[in-house]
């Protein structure tokens, strides 16, 4: 059995199935006109209940599950160390293998499954928060995925910068810098309803990358921050003034 867990934004989702299907995705979230932080203060304790309701609707116990798929970031600082940490204790009791997902290699996979007859050139751009997005670049062609460009994180203007007229623009971070007027010229976006991963995407591209042999070490796995937490950033900032 594979179980997938998504943490890295304002949601925490999960999904389970057999070797190769997954069943539908469980979502917990708060707030009801709008999403509002799972993993704030108190309530990271949402996630292991998911879990346990996900099993009983599929009637299976916690020893049943073999691989755990998990979004190993970029996304938010506190659902990525929550999901992770979930993964490595599930893993660590029952000997299941760990399959680390890229959150912006899922962005791309999304838009690879909607056009998969193209060749595409793809930038992933997910919210990072504080006026930045996370990136990356990515070649689709031939059946397959190939990074073009690795992880990073980018302001507004940098991000426009190094758009190319011919990149296929996905993820939240387009509203969260607000470029769609602006990029628009210059790229194609991806319709909106693609901007977003879940846990069953998560455990697609898991089941993949397991056929292939590829595992991840659960002992070095760790959250792709690729920056401060907003609590660290402020902390060091406080140490600079203190200097």
């Amino acid at each position: 059995m594979i179980c997938s867990l998504h943490s890295a934004d304002f949601l925490s989702r999960m999904s389970s199935g057999g070797t190769n299907q997954l069943f539908p995705v469980k979502k917990q979230q708060r707030g009801k006109s709008k999403p509002k932080r799972v993993f704030s203060p108190g309530a990271s304790i949402l996630l292991a209940p998911m879990i346990e309701d996900v099993l009983k609707s599929v009637q299976k116990k916690p020893a049943a599950i073999e691989r755990i798929a998990i979004a190993e970031g970029p996304g938010l600082f506190t659902g990525l160390r929550v999901g992770i940490v979930t993964a490595k204790m599930i893993a660590f009791s029952n000997g299941a293998n760990v399959i680390a997902v890229n959150t912006l290699e899922a962005l791309a996979w999304r838009i690879c499954q909607s056009k998969p007859d193209r060749d595409l050139v793809i930038r992933a751009v997910i919210n990072a928060q504080r006026g930045q997005v996370f990136s990356a670049t990515f070649d689709w062609k031939n059946g397959e995925l190939k990074r073009q460009r690795p992880d990073n994180v980018l302001d507004r203007d940098s991000l426009i910068a190094s758009c190319n007229a011919n990149d296929f623009v996905v993820g939240n971070g387009i509203g969260a810098l607000k470029l769609a007027d602006e990029v628009l010229k210059r790229v194609t976006l991806v319709d909106e309803n693609l901007w977003e991963t879940d846990a069953k995407l998560i455990g697609q591209i898991g089941i993949e990358k397991a056929e292939k042999g590829v595992i991840s070490d659960l002992w070095k796995l760790q959250p792709l921050y690729f920056k401060p937490s907003s609590a660290e950033e402020a902390r060091l900032k406080a140490q600079k003034v203190e200097d």
